[in-house]
């Protein structure tokens, strides 16, 4: 049984893809471009939309764009997928680990507050910067950790306060809504998607920068263009080939055209694990502090990290597909980083994702659950 497994309507896909063999436009340029940004921009109420070959190149794309250089600091959780670490590398800036909530497995807010407070100092132009070496706190970049949101009013609050900007890595939330607002409505100064094989719609690969502003809108085209802006030989600054492809687009807008029936196939297999996992060693969350939920990514949390090792290996003699998810960051050398008030706990270890695959019948469901209840 396959954890995730993408909702592909072959009819539609093949009959679109045919047209971008038909019409000879299969790279970056073609029709189901703009057709798929609009699709987006309306599904998620945002502004603008630049689409990207991938999620991580979206948000190297935008932290680029935003101005993340040399000297700066960008403040990112600790328990994560490396995307926003590895664009922040690459942009030149520093990384600063903050620790996350229990609760939702995102940026602890109340946590980044107090540890702003004690590490941090405002310089003679009002800006926020590192006592440790007076680095400049550029940009916060929190996750929705599978799905699930951190405290994004608490954040603005922040933001107004410490002055710096706000990329939300939404990569896996398509269809959920924080406090009644959809993706584009959030008051962040980008958001980020991933259209990966694992999420809950897919473009086979791709990514999307979501933000109300043109100034960036046009930043970002310019640079995932390699710089230029004409079919004219003209460089206007520097870039990457970072361009989502016309088949890209055409598999997502057939996908986007089916998204109502991706949420009801991953909400009937989320109610069925809610209905019948009844046990005291696990915790069932999906899309915790969500007003709309998109049921891409019910976890269990175990009780222990022993427990969780003992279900892993459970499913994994059933032929049941999972396994431990993200893991600390900060834990790592790989990039140099400046980690605060990192609790030194295994939670990553007891986070176990559930499959969600849209073709899981109620036997195979059955089977799933009553493993997950015979641990004692």
């Amino acid at each position: 049984m396959i954890i995730f497994k993408p909702y592909l309507n072959k009819q539609k896909i093949l009959k679109n893809i045919k047209n971008c063999l038909d019409s000879t436009y299969v790279a970056t340029a073609g029709k189901f471009i703009k057709i798929f940004e609009k699709k987006i921009a309306k599904y998620t109420a945002s502004k603008f939309v630049n689409l990207t070959n991938s999620g991580s190149s979206a948000l190297h794309a935008t932290f680029l764009s935003l101005g993340v250089k040399k000297g700066d600091t960008v403040i990112i959780p600790s328990y994560n997928f490396i995307a926003s670490t590895n664009a922040t590398y690459l942009c030149g800036a520093k990384i600063w680990y903050v620790d996350i909530s229990h609760k939702n497995l995102c940026m602890d807010m109340d946590k980044l507050e107090l540890i702003l407070k004690d590490k941090t100092y405002f310089d003679s132009n009002g800006k926020t910067r590192l006592k440790k070496d007076s680095s400049l706190i550029k940009l916060v970049c929190p996750t929705t950790a599978h799905g699930s949101f951190p405290d994004l009013k608490k954040l603005n609050n922040l933001k107004k306060k410490y002055k710096f900007l706000v990329v939300l890595d939404s990569a896996g939330s398509l269809g959920c809504e924080y406090d009644n607002k959809k993706l584009g409505q959030l008051n962040c100064d980008a958001s980020i998607l991933s259209f990966n094989g694992n999420k809950l719609m897919t473009s086979s690969a791709g990514g999307a920068v979501l933000t109300s502003s043109k100034k960036l809108h046009d930043k970002i085209n310019l640079l995932i263009a390699n710089g230029r802006k004409n079919i004219n030989y003209k460089i206007f600054s520097i870039g990457f080939n970072y361009r989502m492809t016309n088949i890209q687009a055409a598999i997502g807008c057939a996908q986007m055209d089916d998204l109502k029936n991706m949420l009801k196939e991953k909400k009937r297999i989320y109610e069925y694990y809610l209905n019948n996992i009844k046990n005291s060693k696990v915790t069932l969350k999906l899309n915790v502090d969500c007003t709309k939920k998109n049921f891409w990514f019910p976890y269990l949390e175990m009780s222990t990290k022993n427990k969780s090792m003992e279900l892993l290996k459970l499913f994994q003699s059933n032929n049941i597909h999972t396994f431990i998810t993200w893991t600390y960051l900060s834990n790592y050398s790989v990039h140099k980083k400046f980690s605060s008030s990192i609790e030194n706990t295994n939670l990553d270890k007891r986070i176990i994702p559930l499959p969600t695959a849209h073709t899981l019948k109620k036997n195979q469901l059955k089977k799933i659950f009553k493993i997950i209840n015979s641990i004692l």
